[in-house]
């Protein structure tokens, strides 16, 4: 996302700081899953961490994408290169939500519907190229 960016926003730094931070909680929310068995809760903590980096990712895209006056004289951020962040972000929230209320038989298997994320986004690419 950064190769798109010349200039800084506030928004973008506190965008970027939340990703950081999410970054460094993901070490802790995995030591915890694997100290504990599966829960709603350790489900909701880990998928917590990863919709806070998915959160903040697509913050980031949806910031550079609507300024693009902070890509100066680089290429701005397409409509395309939003779409992956938030469908990611979909995703993990589907996944995270699917984990939690079936924690005793889904529980972190849940998470493999991360694997739909890429065709997810072929779809309403394709979808977009029908529709103009």
């Amino acid at each position: 996302m950064f190769q798109h960016v010349e200039r800084l926003r506030p928004a973008l730094v506190r965008a970027n700081t939340a990703w950081t931070f999410a970054i460094v909680l993901l070490p802790i929310s995995t030591a915890v899953i694997t100290v504990f068995r599966p829960s709603a809760g350790t489900v909701l903590l880990y998928g917590g961490t990863l919709i806070l980096a998915g959160g903040a990712m697509t913050a980031l895209a949806l910031v550079v994408h609507r300024n693009p006056g902070l890509s100066g004289d680089r290429t701005p951020v397409t409509r395309d290169e939003v779409l992956g962040p938030v469908t990611i972000l979909g995703v993990q929230l589907v996944s995270t939500a699917v984990g939690a209320a079936f924690p005793e038989q889904v529980n972190y298997w849940a998470f493999l519907l991360m694997f739909l994320s890429g065709p997810v986004e072929s779809l309403i690419k394709a979808r977009w190229e029908k529709t103009g």
